[in-house]
């Protein structure tokens, strides 16, 4: 009941980050794409010099004007939006324009460019002139009407009802597109490439080194006769040395062999890297079975202890994986953060075991924190 529970509500975790992770890429795409598209959407440029003659100009226009004078900057800049400039067409025409930093850059280049006669092409929509855009105007205005002519009385007189806003998107928009897009792409690769696996492996019962029966096979593989699993974890091997010694027998090919002439010699295996494991205790026994094929350090010496002769062949790499408990002379066990574990096993042989318990093991190994209470509980009683 407990494992149905916890595959229930994983599954339905899974496929609420999943809901979560799709809306977000889809709102981080829907906003560059609707805003590049109603940027891009096709609009007849009109002619503003002739709207003006005619006095058809009204909000929202898209227009366009020739300039081939500098534009004139007022002062002082507003708080929000691009900076206000004073521009003048070819006919001589003066409009208020707010220019972007690099539109503005763009219409410089161009006035100063090699051609004969210079022209810029400005384009933008037209937006009517609120109260601070008038006394804007109204303080800038002795820049580019020498005549000190420029009043509220005579406004109309020297500039029209509007100004011109640049439509042009600015580096900050482009910035602010690329960042959305690139969060679109995170969370998009977030819900296909880690969510929808996961759940997939879950449906298939596939939890990787997480899986409390495959766990408990790989422990069975190196435990004694007539001995059975009463607990079992999964951890992390930080430092281990360990140290065994074998009677009768004789190093070749990585393997110790038997041999009624042989010496009794200690194996010395250590690893100073972080590794996965499965740790299991039985009635007798500490039991060690990696997750995965890892390399280890060995030294062979010849050893003057007594030591039970060997009857069949042994790799060196299932060297290491059997402790009688009786053999464990000390076990420290501190809390760590997240709820882990950090165990220090002694042999009093001088070897050491450093392991790192996780507070549990996923969906795979619903008994983990109950076996990791019981493994801590069987190791510290065999401190003397």
């Amino acid at each position: 009941m407990r494992e149905n529970y916890l595959f229930s509500k994983t599954k339905r975790k899974l496929a609420g980050l999943l809901v979560i992770y799709l809306l977000l890429a889809a709102a981080c795409f829907g906003f560059v794409l609707f805003t590049v598209f109603s940027k891009t959407k096709e609009e007849e440029v009109l002619d503003l010099s002739e709207l003006v003659s005619n006095g058809q100009v009204e909000e929202g226009l898209c227009v366009g004007l020739d300039v081939e004078v500098y534009p004139t900057l007022m002062l002082p800049k507003p708080e929000e939006g691009s900076p206000l400039y004073f521009v003048t067409d070819v006919n001589g025409h003066v409009y208020i324009a707010e220019l972007s930093k690099e539109t503005y850059s763009d219409v410089i280049d161009t006035i100063n460019g090699e051609k004969e006669a210079p022209v810029y092409h400005l384009e933008g929509v037209t937006v009517n002139i609120d109260e601070q855009v008038m006394k804007m105007a109204l303080s800038n205005g002795d820049k580019v009407f020498k005549d000190g002519g420029l009043n509220r009385d005579s406004f109309s007189e020297y500039l029209d009802g509007f100004y011109i806003k640049d439509n042009r998107v600015s580096e900050r928009m482009v910035t602010i597109y690329q960042i959305a897009a690139l969060l679109g792409v995170f969370f998009l690769v977030m819900a296909l490439g880690h969510i929808v696996p996961a759940m997939v492996r879950i449906n298939k019962g596939d939890f990787g080194v997480l899986d409390e029966k495959k766990m408990m096979r790989d422990l069975g593989k190196n435990l004694p006769d007539r001995e059975s699993l009463t607990a079992g974890v999964y951890g992390v091997g930080v430092e281990t040395e360990i140290k065994q010694v074998f009677g009768k027998c004789r190093l070749v090919d990585e393997k110790l062999v038997p041999d009624e002439n042989g010496a009794a010699i200690q194996v010395t295996k250590g690893k100073r890297a972080k590794f996965e494991v499965y740790v299991g205790v039985s009635q007798n026994y500490l039991i060690l079975a990696e997750c995965k094929e890892y390399q280890h350090f060995y030294q062979f010496d010849n050893s003057t202890e007594p030591a039970e002769a060997i009857d069949t062949s042994i790799p060196i790499q299932d060297i290491g994986n059997c402790f009688p408990l009786a053999e464990i002379q000390a076990c420290t066990v501190k809390r760590a953060g997240k709820g882990d574990v950090n165990c220090t096993i002694t042999m009093k042989n001088g070897g050491f075991i450093k392991l790192s318990i996780p507070r549990n093991g996923g969906i795979g190994m619903p008994n983990h924190e109950k076996y990791r209470e019981e493994l801590i509980t069987c190791l510290r009683a065999k401190n003397i």
